[in-house]
């Protein structure tokens, strides 16, 4: 092993950047300096001059980790590895492009980092006598190639952001909760998978709230050929959109009275040989029904109380350039706690047995009791799936807790840290997995801290941003809640869900609430700071979502018992 490694950390978690330097220590190498951000790190590294760069892949500030990385490379001859919490595809292939020169999934295993560190050194060492051999005609070529290649990804970057404007999810991230015909409280979630294959893809969708507990789904799937089909798609949705808006601003919403116009407009804009699937569900929560169009899609997947599955196919046949009648049937849901609509790209997609997905989809469904736990079992069964592919899952929650825990304290840092640690102490009480309990107080803790900050002092997230960006932030907590008189509202339940156990953690401040939807305009912003938190609790836990008034955040987590 080479030892005395000069060796530089951009990290913005403190915590994990002191551990970082004392495994590194410990194996003999010296580290040169800690940077919370990518600004601060390409200020220092001229003096720091490292023989190795750890890179945080998500860091506060204006750059993130890949960008800073992509900087350091065009100036310097420094191997970079890249450590990360996150494990989205996007991500990961926006990272390879900068060629590091190894990954380290955090929180990071000090014998991982020697092989990864020990891996960086060698392979840097090979690259440089490559370098040396290497002719200018090839270096210029290579060159060529990057450039091309960045080109690239900037125009499919430019066309997602464009796609991503005309889609719209009334239902991002928000719990509806609507008293039935019958006087019933319920809670109702929902969660939407997008996967195309191509940026420019023939699926789509459009969630929408057409008033107090009724909602409409579409699902669009158009068959031609290649920029087509993909052209029809988002004339579909958009048209959609438009319609729902107009209703909406209108007299008034009818499922029937819409359903007219959009079949007459996208059979005009069909050609010859080309078709569109599509679903619409009109879903009525209070009186719990759905309306139904489902042209050439597969069923509908209905699960019902006594574990059965429901399927309600299509009504009509796949829409096509010449005029036909139109079918509208209605459903009671009473009795359903799970629905899901999709495309075919999800049963049409063949298994690692080479078998289609469509064997294992209904029983996958039966025993899923959220989106994520959908697409992880749908994950480990399909490799890479053969068509783009988009689901709508609809899950009601009951809820009837086992035992609820409630914990009310000012908005003050001290409380939060000492509730943090009476809930630490209070799950160590728990049968559950030393991982679980970890991954669920970071979830807390960043939960609390956004009920704090974004609630109860009211802090914007551009706000946020620009103190962040300024090392100020801290200063300004501590004189902004001198004088808060706001709570904090923390409530943890043990839920069965179908058998499982499962805690759920409500977390509700006296605050404003916010607007959800900036959290999806963070999505297609990789460069923001809006909802890094948000995104890092998603990733572990099952469920999360907000009140519509945005000041009170649920998540589930099903118990992993030791």
């Amino acid at each position: 092993m080479e030892k005395n490694k000069k060796i530089l950390i951009v990290e913005d978690e403190a915590i994990l950047a002191l551990r970082v330097k004392g495994a590194l220590s410990q194996m003999g190498h010296s580290i040169t300096a800690i940077y919370p951000s990518g600004e601060k790190a390409l200020e220092g590294i001229e003096t720091a001059r490292p023989d190795l760069v750890l890179m945080d892949i998500k860091l506060k500030g204006k750059m993130d980790g890949i960008e800073t990385a992509d900087r350091i490379n065009k100036q310097y001859d420094i191997p970079i590895i890249f450590m990360t919490a996150h494990s989205e595809e996007g991500m990961i292939e926006r990272a390879k492009m900068m060629g590091p020169y190894g990954y380290l999934l955090k929180p990071v295993n000090p014998r991982e980092l020697q092989i990864a560190v020990e891996m960086a050194m060698y392979k840097s060492k090979i690259d440089r006598e490559k370098a040396q051999l290497a002719l200018e005609l090839q270096e210029q070529k290579l060159e060529l190639l990057n450039y091309r290649e960045k080109y690239h990804i900037a125009q499919q970057e430019s066309a997602f952001k464009k796609e991503f404007n005309i889609i719209r999810n009334d239902l991002f991230l928000k719990k509806v909760d609507v008293v039935n015909s019958r006087g019933a409280a319920r809670e109702w979630v929902f969660g939407i998978h997008y996967q195309p294959l191509e940026i420019l893809s023939g699926d789509g969708y459009s969630i929408r709230e057409i008033e107090e507990g009724k909602f409409l789904f579409c699902l669009v799937d158009a068959m031609g050929k290649g920029l087509s089909a993909a052209v029809t798609s988002i004339l579909s949705v958009s048209f959609v959109n438009h319609l729902v808006n107009e209703a909406k601003e209108g007299t008034g919403f009818d499922f029937g009275e819409f359903i007219a116009p959009y079949s007459k407009f996208i059979r005009r804009e069909l050609i010859e040989e080309e078709i569109m699937c599509v679903t619409f569900l009109f879903l009525d929560l209070i009186n719990e029904t759905a309306d139904t169009f489902i042209c050439g899609m597969p069923p509908v997947l209905c699960h019902a109380a006594d574990n059965t599955i429901m399927r309600i196919g299509s009504n009509n046949p796949p829409l096509m350039m010449y005029p036909a009648e139109i079918s509208i049937d209605q459903y009671d849901i009473s009795d359903f706690h799970k629905i899901l609509a999709h495309t075919d790209g999800l049963n049409e997609s063949f298994s690692k047995e080479d078998s289609l997905y469509q064997k294992y989809l209904e029983d996958d469904f039966r025993e899923s009791e959220f989106k994520r736990d959908f697409l992880g079992k749908f994950g480990k069964a399909v490799e890479k799936p053969d068509d783009d592919v988009t689901f709508i899952f609809v899950r009601r929650i009951d809820r009837n807790p086992k035992w609820t825990r409630v914990f009310t304290i000012a908005s003050r840092m001290e409380e939060l840290s000492a509730v943090s640690m009476e809930l630490e102490e209070f799950l160590a009480t728990l049968d559950a997995d030393a991982g679980f309990k970890a991954m669920f107080i970071n979830s807390l803790t960043e939960i609390l801290m956004n009920a704090y900050e974004h609630g109860s002092l009211n802090i914007g997230f551009e706000q946020k941003s620009r103190l962040l960006e300024d090392d100020t932030y801290n200063d300004y907590l501590v004189n902004a809640e001198k004088n808060l008189q706001k709570k904090i509202i923390i409530t943890l339940a043990l839920e069965e869900l179908n058998g499982e156990d499962y805690l759920m953690l409500t977390v509700t401040d006296e605050g404003n609430g916010f607007d959800i939807s900036l959290l999806r305009e963070s999505v297609r912003d990789s460069f923001s700071l809006h909802g890094r938190g948000i995104e890092l609790i998603q990733c572990s836990t099952d469920e999360l979502f907000y009140n519509r008034v945005g000041n009170e955040v649920t998540l589930l987590k099903r118990l992993v018992r030791e």
